[in-house]
């Protein structure tokens, strides 16, 4: 499944935040969620699981010549400021200069500038 996906996507652009910030967010939202007024622990447990799960799929990816990954952490950054970078990357193909909000991930290394790829406790 890998191999036939890698060459298909140039690009993936994960967002992520802080477990407590996401935690004060699924716990404010009108809509269901499975963990939602859960104890701490299991929100944590929830949410490191399904990093752990995207990390294994992006890694798999890039292993296969797979796309450009790039990370926002949302408790950083606002709506409009992650459309505005994500429109601009997508139509140009391009990263901004000097952008310290972005962990990049291309099919070689991994510039992580916000620490963002990797557990979030």
């Amino acid at each position: 499944m890998f191999e036939q996906w890698a060459p298909v996507l140039d690009l993936v652009i994960c967002l992520d935040a802080p477990n407590p910030i996401l935690q004060q967010r699924i716990n404010s939202r009108d809509r269901w969620h499975p963990v939602q007024a859960k104890p701490e622990p299991k929100i944590a447990q929830f949410l490191n699981r399904y990093r752990a799960s995207y990390r294994y799929v992006l890694r798999r990816l890039s292993s296969n010549d797979g796309p450009t990954v790039i990370a926002f952490d949302t408790s950083t950054i606002t709506t409009g400021e992650l459309a505005s970078l994500a429109i601009s990357i997508c139509l140009n193909h391009s990263l901004p200069e000097n952008n310290e909000r972005l962990a990049v991930r291309n099919r070689t290394n991994l510039v992580d500038r916000t620490a963002l790829v990797g557990d979030r406790t």
